[in-house]
């Protein structure tokens, strides 16, 4: 089998599923998970910041040359959800930076004043390995002593990635801990308040779902609304319960028995919305939506203003 896996889920369009892949397996996953989507977001968000100050230092807006300096300085930063920065993590080693890049021993380095220094190092250095005429029992000592520093810097390396995984088990329960400090736990029948992203509600619609949960395992709730049971497990940071229980649990239960299906978010928000869906319905045409080639049209839906940016459109209320 081959695994092609989307966070996404929703946005897949329909024509792949309809695709003859026989060997291919489609995981949809749930879209905007604040458990993942979040530190995509701060990562992208360092990235940016600190490729602005990289081009104020260096006075250029050529930012793609800076990519390559951002990428390694936040390679070598201390991240302390791993104890250690990535490179470090990666290779089991400190980045090198300056002359120590460039393969100089390090008990050499701090004697270093001048670049003649460095010059007579390589010079030395380069005169050993032109040595010949070395015995054959000094080769397989060097042999050896190369083959146990290999050893050790696979060893370094395989420690640096098990302590790693450690600190981020450590991280994680230290989350977890701080997170059912801050939220009591809920019980089965307990109305709940669950938002509704705006790229999933339409204008004018409620901002919030009401649902009721139904389990709860290993600390996710099962959720279900009047009009059927969520797709998904939530989080206790993810809803909120509400002051009234407003939804009976065994009512609930009995109209979400008559759905054919369970309901992702988008699609309780528009059930409950008298507007509508909204969420991603937009087209990007760029020959003025006059056939039906155009998402909206198709649809007998109207362009709205979220459509196609400022390009003219003949598929609008006259």
């Amino acid at each position: 089998w081959k695994l092609l896996i989307s966070i996404i889920g929703e946005f897949v369009n329909s024509v792949i599923n309809e695709l003859l892949w026989g060997d291919v397996k489609i995981v949809h996953g749930k879209p905007r998970h604040s458990q993942s989507q979040g530190s995509i977001e701060r990562a992208n968000r360092d990235v940016k910041d600190m490729l602005a100050t990289w081009m104020a230092e260096t006075k250029s807006t050529d930012w793609p040359s800076g990519l390559k300096f951002i990428q390694f300085r936040k390679n070598r930063a201390f991240h302390s959800g791993i104890g250690r920065s990535p490179y470090e993590a990666m290779f089991g080693c400190p980045a090198r930076l300056g002359v120590a890049s460039i393969g100089l021993p390090v008990d050499e380095i701090s004697s270093l004043k001048s670049e003649e220094d460095i010059e007579c190092i390589l010079k030395s250095n380069k005169d050993e390995g032109a040595e010949e005429n070395v015995p054959c029992t000094s080769n397989l000592e060097q042999l050896t002593s190369d083959l146990e520093l290999v050893d050790q810097r696979k060893q370094n390396i395989l420690d640096a990635r098990q302590s790693s995984a450690h600190n981020l088990e450590k991280q994680a329960l230290k989350m977890v801990k701080t997170s059912n400090r801050k939220y009591d736990e809920l019980n089965v029948g307990t109305t709940v308040r669950l938002s509704i992203p705006d790229v999933d509600r339409a204008r004018g619609s409620p901002r919030n779902v009401l649902a009721v949960v139904t389990e709860v395992k290993d600390d996710l709730y099962k959720l279900c609304t009047e009009s059927g049971f969520l797709k998904h497990m939530y989080t206790r940071s993810e809803i909120n319960p509400c002051k009234a229980n407003l939804l009976d649990l065994s009512t609930v239960l009995k109209s979400a028995g008559q759905a054919e299906k369970p309901l992702s978010l988008r699609e309780a928000a528009t059930v409950n919305s008298i507007s509508g869906a909204q969420g991603y319905t937009r087209c990007q045409c760029k020959t003025k939506c006059k056939t039906n080639t155009c998402a909206c049209r198709s649809a007998s839906r109207i362009c709205n203003s979220k459509c196609h940016g400022s390009l003219h459109c003949e598929n609008k209320k006259k």
